[in-house]
């Protein structure tokens, strides 16, 4: 039997246990709409509980645990990302298939190192073949070689933070699920490939 991953098993815990007062919230704003008390101030709290449920779902996949045996459908994959990231990214998944729920943490995590790299958005491709490829296209690149640096396993002189937490947490992840990660990086385009 291997060791569980502690850090893993407590993110799992903590989204579990967030999750269901989440969606009380969300519940008691469609019981106030149901009665016509609805003004800005629901609209307000509606927005907030959606906002929180997409990323309690979000983590959950990102920094929780994954057996081998949980899948995950294409459509539901996406359509978590998709709530999860700002408006000013698009997602381009391009795949149709269930897929196990480890790749979908990579994807998930790839995807926030896309993110952090691209501050003003962009469209973060997903192509699921043989590999998996992620792909940020952006005007703006913000490429801290700090960051993409720990992915390559170069030396990094700086801790591991709060903000930057997922690119360790990707190359842990990759490793442990036995995943060979390349990185190609340009001026507006960062390319994530697992194989």
């Amino acid at each position: 039997m291997s060791k569980p991953n502690l850090s893993e098993l407590i993110a799992s815990r903590i989204c579990h246990d967030l999750i269901s007062p989440v969606g009380a919230i969300a519940n008691g704003v469609e019981l106030l709409e149901m009665t016509n008390e609805i003004g800005p101030e629901t609209d307000l709290i509606k927005g907030s509980a959606q906002n929180a449920s997409a990323r309690v779902r979000f983590f959950r996949i990102a920094f929780g645990s994954a057996s081998a045996e949980q899948s995950i459908s294409a459509q539901e994959a996406h359509d978590i990302l998709a709530s999860h990231m700002p408006h000013r990214f698009r997602i381009d998944w391009t795949c149709f298939d269930d897929l196990p729920r480890a790749q979908v943490k990579l994807i998930y995590l790839a995807a926030l190192c896309l993110e952090t790299a691209m501050p003003r958005g962009g469209m973060i491709n997903l192509t699921k073949g043989r590999t998996i490829l992620v792909v940020g296209h952006a005007d703006i690149m913000s490429q801290e070689n700090e960051n993409w640096d720990a992915l390559a396993n170069l030396p990094v002189k700086s801790e591991i933070s709060a903000t930057n937490v997922h690119f360790t947490v990707l190359k842990d992840t990759a490793n442990s699920e036995g995943y060979k990660m390349d990185i190609q990086q340009s001026d507006h385009q960062i390319s994530i490939r697992f194989s």
